[in-house]
């Protein structure tokens, strides 16, 4: 137990050894209170890296998988064994969002399915050329798998998802990471920690 961890522990009302979790599973820490938000080493921002303590028995804790996009990959493929079927395959969470309140469903890691789609260079209703336009597909799905999931005690472990023409081997989950150069929340948190 480092006293990095006691001291966040102090802060933010957690137990020096889920703190000392969340620091193992991470690179950075933009905020130590009121809750632990950390870049976690696979590139995503959240609290507590994602560490789950709900739905584990006793004083056990749940990590993410130590690469997403890897171990989605492997369920895809095995379903593919098994089925000999392509399917898209993604590892979901709850997470909070800025600016609002309330969690929901984000993808953690995919396969078989590209995170964004891009309409840039198609039209709207009215003829007009779109010049930006991002559409978090993965955020989305796992939005709606979520739902069907549960929280609490919903104990749904998998959603199955039919009727979208979105196969894709090319996709990755960093592609809904904005880039650092562009991330003014995430410049603004370390100035605050300056």
């Amino acid at each position: 137990m480092t006293e990095i961890a006691k001291n966040i522990a102090l802060k933010n009302g957690n137990e020096p050894e889920f703190v000392q979790a969340v620091l193992d599973e991470s690179t950075e820490v933009l905020l130590e209170f009121p809750f632990l938000l950390v870049l976690t080493k696979n590139g995503s921002i959240c609290v507590n890296a994602g560490i789950d303590r709900s739905n584990v028995e006793g004083s056990n804790v749940l990590l993410l998988p130590k690469d997403p996009d890897k171990s989605a990959g492997k369920i895809k493929d095995e379903l593919f064994k098994l089925t000999g079927k392509k399917v898209s395959v993604m590892i979901t969470d709850t997470n909070g969002r800025a600016f609002r309140i309330g969690q929901t469903g984000a993808a953690v890691g995919i396969a078989g399915i590209k995170a964004m789609r891009d309409w840039r260079g198609t039209c709207d209703l009215f003829g007009r050329v779109l010049e930006v336009k991002n559409e978090g597909v993965a955020d989305e799905l796992a939005c709606f798998a979520n739902l069907l999931m549960g929280e609490g005690d919903g104990g749904t472990p998998v959603v199955i998802i039919r009727g979208l023409e979105m196969y894709d081997e090319s996709g990755v989950i960093s592609d809904l990471f904005r880039p650092e150069n562009e991330d003014v929340i995430r410049k603004a948190l370390r100035s605050l920690s300056a």
